[in-house]
């Protein structure tokens, strides 16, 4: 869209489920090898928390002008 004005619609589906039994065998071993800590309430807070569409808008540079 380069400097046109316009709009972002973003989606995501979220569901909880009632104990970690329901993360696939592959999925679990994933989070135990890469993110352990999500295995775990957090104990404190930590932030800021930014979505991921904030986080690409700092992380990326604006095309130049043509």
């Amino acid at each position: 869209m380069g400097t046109a004005p316009g709009h972002v619609m973003y989606d995501g589906i979220f569901r909880a489920e009632p104990t970690a039994d329901y993360i696939p065998p592959k999925v679990m071993e994933r989070i135990k090898t890469r993110y352990p800590s999500y295995l775990e309430a957090p104990t404190k807070w930590y932030g800021p928390n930014y979505s991921s569409l904030e986080h690409y808008a700092m992380e990326q540079k604006p095309a130049p002008v043509k």
